[in-house]
């Protein structure tokens, strides 16, 4: 009996960092002074509590949208990323991307099959041959360039509404490229993030 007992805080041991509990956004938040960049196992603990990630938030609309299905080490990310196609359209699909070392790196994931539209002037779903269109223009829209990697830096954490601010940095051929930040507000209140919508 001792033996088995033994063994199953053996097995518990091993077992205890699946299940640990992602520490909080505000216990994140007082790990990091503001400009300093997040540890790859925080951002993935931020993708999996947030509601949605909104960038470069103005007065509760967003450049695009992404919502965190999964994220882990090292199989990476999977996430909806929703933006307004046009003034008529919003459209939204699953990416994926991986972890490479400290950074979040593109790798060529083909998004187009998941591709969803929605009319921005009634909210209604387009499908059929309009949606079949709409994913040829996505298509279209792509180019051959390399596939791009990202960190985050800490800005600040508001208790009050829930939310972090954060700044994503983006490196194009292993070099940051300045002109492709963006300022991130992570929203962690389902009922505010609902409100939160595409600018076009």
């Amino acid at each position: 009996m001792k033996n088995l007992l033994l063994a199953a805080a053996a097995l518990l041991a091993l077992a205890s960092p699946a299940f640990a509990e992602d520490p909080s956004p505000e216990a994140i938040s007082h790990t990091y002074k503001s400009g300093k960049p997040i540890h790859v196992d925080d951002v993935q603990a931020l993708m999996r509590q947030s509601e949605v990630w909104c960038y470069r938030e103005e007065a509760g609309t967003c450049d695009w949208t992404e919502i965190y299905l999964s994220a882990s080490w090292p199989e990476g990310v999977v996430y909806e990323s929703t933006n307004a196609w046009n003034s008529e359209t919003d459209v939204t699909f699953v990416d994926k991307a991986r972890f490479e070392d400290a950074l979040l790196c593109e790798y060529g994931y083909d998004k187009v099959p998941s591709t969803r539209a929605m009319s921005r002037a009634d909210s209604k779903a387009i499908g059929g041959r309009a949606l079949d269109a709409l994913r040829a223009e996505v298509y279209a829209s792509q180019s051959d360039d390399t596939q791009d990697c990202f960190d985050y830096l800490f800005v600040s954490y508001d208790a009050g509404k829930l939310t972090m601010d954060l700044k994503q940095r983006q490196y194009v051929n292993g070099v940051i490229d300045p002109s492709l930040e963006a300022d991130i507000k992570l929203h962690f209140n389902a009922d505010d993030a609902a409100w939160l919508s595409q600018r076009d």
